[in-house]
């Protein structure tokens, strides 16, 4: 512990080795296990000063909160009541019109934009578990795509299949939501999220309905629906 704490320090951190241990560490030796803030040899550039302040976001019960969404017959709302829109959002692994999301043990669905050394799947619990985690595009409060992409969690068939049954449940038509059951697998392979349902929750034996994904957007925008386009 005591060489990467010396990285950390190299890079400009100024906690004391004990509170560096206590507040830094174990969060980013679960999230980040190739050591990119943790100063290892493979990143690209130094963490900013933000990161080495703060490291990973750990939510309080009142914090969590701000992420929550609701999901009335079909609709995802944000918590302020509006249609939850991720084509401003981001993540590190599919890039915008994407966010990361958690279904807690609580049965309530969070999301939020991926910060990569900042804000993280572990972050609305904790690290503490969740029934599943993954990717979600959602355009003016409809689903439309749905990974289980977590480094973090490592969600399973078992862990997307329970995501599938609440968004069914909350009245979401999984005809009309693409999901790739198997994110970490190339190219990516997508199916309507019925099919990976009645699959539970892993690949379908059925040709997919789209292969690649919708592509990695640089910027703000909406990922690209296949054509002949899905009923939306």
């Amino acid at each position: 512990m005591k060489a990467l704490y010396d990285r950390y320090a190299a890079t400009g951190g100024s906690l004391s080795m004990g509170a560096w241990a206590d507040h830094v560490f174990p969060a980013n030796l679960q999230d980040d296990p190739g050591g990119m803030y943790l100063g290892g040899a493979n990143q690209a550039s130094a963490p900013s000063a933000r990161e080495i302040s703060e490291g990973v976001k750990y939510c309080t019960k009142e914090e969590r909160a701000a992420y929550k969404l609701d999901i009335t017959a079909g609709v995802v709302d944000d918590v302020d009541g509006d249609p939850y829109d991720t084509a401003g959002r981001e993540t590190h692994f599919s890039g915008f019109g994407w966010a990361i999301f958690v279904l807690g043990f609580d049965n309530i669905l969070y999301s939020n934009t991926h910060l990569v050394n900042l804000f993280h799947h572990s972050s609305f619990f904790a690290g503490e578990p969740v029934q599943c985690g993954g990717e979600i595009c959602c355009i003016g409060g409809k689903v439309r795509y749905l990974t289980p992409k977590t480094g973090h969690y490592r969600s399973g068939k078992q862990n997307f299949y329970r995501m599938l049954s609440f968004l069914s449940y909350h009245g979401v038509d999984l005809n009309n939501v693409l999901a790739c059951p198997e994110p970490h697998v190339s190219p990516m392979k997508f199916w309507r999220a019925a099919d990976v349902f009645s699959a539970n929750g892993g690949a379908p034996s059925t040709p997919p309905v789209q292969t690649g994904g919708p592509g990695k957007l640089q910027n703000a925008g909406v990922p690209q629906w296949p054509v002949p386009p899905m009923a939306l």
